[in-house]
């Protein structure tokens, strides 16, 4: 079914990229009341001696087991780091990959599994030739949700109900490369999971011991990073938001202002940088929704397995496999509280840009109120413009009134000068009329100018402070230090 995808992948995938970037962890389970129950091993590994480490022959040759005990169970894990994005990529050649895919019983949907980003769970039985009606191996190809903040890696893995051993490979990026792992982990995975299969490996001959430590893992990562890393980041946008002191946050304080005495140009970059933040966070709740869907399901898929396991295979009841179901019963109530929490996550980012529509329509509403103040004052202009029209004509009034008998333009058509006078004597009368009422004019339109815009001004400014000033809301007060979680 999967040969032809396969193949494609194949051809397609960067192999060796990183040859030094490959390591191993090796159980051995030993018989009841050994001393030690078992033992683990982990370490570097090079494509060149992959051959070695797969046939156990010189350095990595399996321990002796305790006297009178032998080997039930263990397991048996490759690491590769994957050192490019696109195209997928492998520490291993294509040789060495092509070996440990058929010394381990890799099924075919290995590599297809391995690239699916979206997350994906899938189980293969793999039945004896003699007829059996029980599978003599199960295999899994279990591919995480990328998310690179958490985890970014795929396993496969198939177990051998006769020996006990699980064989498989681990691969991903930042596996082993901890330059490629985000910088908020202090350990990588692969030294992680090393850590969990060190405590734990009593139960390393159990069929979903590798894809229950491989859900612990991501899971705790998903947890720490939604809790404590963007927990803090959205503590950090509220504040400055000046919005919720809900639960322990009650003692951060007083509410900021985000726009306060700022210009207008930087209130609105401020917005904006504070708009790009909330987004940010609402983009990585929306995906870590995603993950905590791709949780629930994984949950399921291991519920289903345990019970396939128990009941087709035929498996007793023993001590480690109960440990399992308790381990899945456990991680299912995590699961369920960790998708509550995400949830919640992208709703409060919802609620708050609300919010931040609000503080962005107040400052647009500080604006136009300046627009309409510059409008306003346009508006008087014209007004003023008007009232010097109608008004300031004195010297078209006088000119009238003159034009009465005051002036003589019918003169005297003889050629005597004295047969008839032009201009009135009484001349200088329109200019001490006129000169005088123009300057009382002038000058009161004057005075009434500076006036109304003075009322003008304090108008608008207290329009403007009824804008910027803070409601009730704003005022409420608390003591104590700043609270990071919840």
């Amino acid at each position: 079914m999967f040969a032809n995808d396969r193949q494609r992948m194949l051809d397609q995938i960067a192999w060796g990229i990183g040859t030094s970037d490959t390591e191993f962890i090796e159980t051995w389970k030993y018989s009841p009341n050994s001393s030690p129950p078992y033992r683990v091993r982990f370490g570097k590994l090079t494509d060149a001696n992959v051959d070695d480490w797969l046939r156990q022959r010189a350095e990595y040759a399996p321990p002796s087991p305790p006297t009178d005990a032998k080997v039930i169970g263990g397991l048996r894990l490759i690491l590769s780091e994957r050192g490019f994005y696109r195209p997928l990529s492998f520490s291993l050649s294509k040789e060495s990959y092509l070996r440990i895919e058929d010394e381990f019983h890799l099924p075919e949907a290995t590599l297809p599994g391995l690239a699916d980003e979206g997350g994906s769970c899938s189980r293969y039985d793999d039945y004896a030739e003699d007829g059996d009606a029980k599978p003599s191996r199960i295999a899994f190809v279990i591919r995480a949700f990328q998310k690179y903040q958490v985890a970014n890696y795929g396993l496969a893995v198939s177990f051998d109900f006769k020996t006990g051993f699980s064989t498989g490979i681990l691969h991903g990026t930042g596996v082993v490369n901890s330059e490629l792992d985000f910088l908020l982990w202090p350990k990588t995975p692969s030294a992680e999971l090393f850590d969990a299969i060190e405590a734990s490996a009593v139960m390393s001959a159990e069929p979903l011991y590798l894809p229950v430590i491989l859900l612990q893992h991501h899971l705790y990562r998903t947890k720490v990073f939604c809790t404590v890393h963007m927990e803090n980041d959205y503590n950090r946008i509220q504040a400055q938001l000046g919005t919720t002191r809900a639960g322990r946050l009650h003692t951060m304080g007083e509410y900021q202002d985000p726009v306060g005495n700022k210009t207008i140009n930087e209130a609105r970059v401020g917005l904006r940088n504070l708009t790009g933040e909330l987004s940010t966070f609402m983009t990585e709740s929306i995906w870590f929704c995603r993950i905590s869907d791709w949780h629930v399901e994984y949950i399921n898929f291991l519920s289903d397995a345990f019970e396939h396991v128990s009941k087709k295979a035929g498996r007793p009841q023993e001590d480690e496999q109960r440990k399992i179901r308790d381990a899945i019963e456990y991680l299912r109530t995590s699961v369920q509280g960790l998708k509550r929490c995400t949830g919640g996550a992208k709703e409060r980012a919802a609620v708050d840009f609300t919010v931040l529509y609000n503080l962005t329509a107040q400052l647009d509403n500080r604006l136009n109120a300046k627009i309409s103040a510059s409008a306003s004052r346009d508006s008087m202009a014209m007004k003023v413009l008007a009232f010097i029209t109608t008004f300031f004509l004195p010297g078209t009034f006088v000119a009238t009134l003159f034009s009465m008998d005051m002036f003589n333009w019918q003169g005297s058509a003889s050629a005597e000068p004295s047969s008839g006078a032009v201009v009135s004597p009484y001349l200088w009368i329109y200019w001490a009329v006129t000169v005088p009422l123009t300057i009382i004019v002038a000058f009161s339109w004057r005075m009434w100018w500076t006036w109304e815009k003075g009322n003008f001004d304090r108008d608008v400014r207290m329009e403007i402070e009824n804008i910027e000033a803070p409601s009730t809301w704003d005022l409420r007060k608390g003591g104590g230090q700043r609270a990071t979680q919840r």
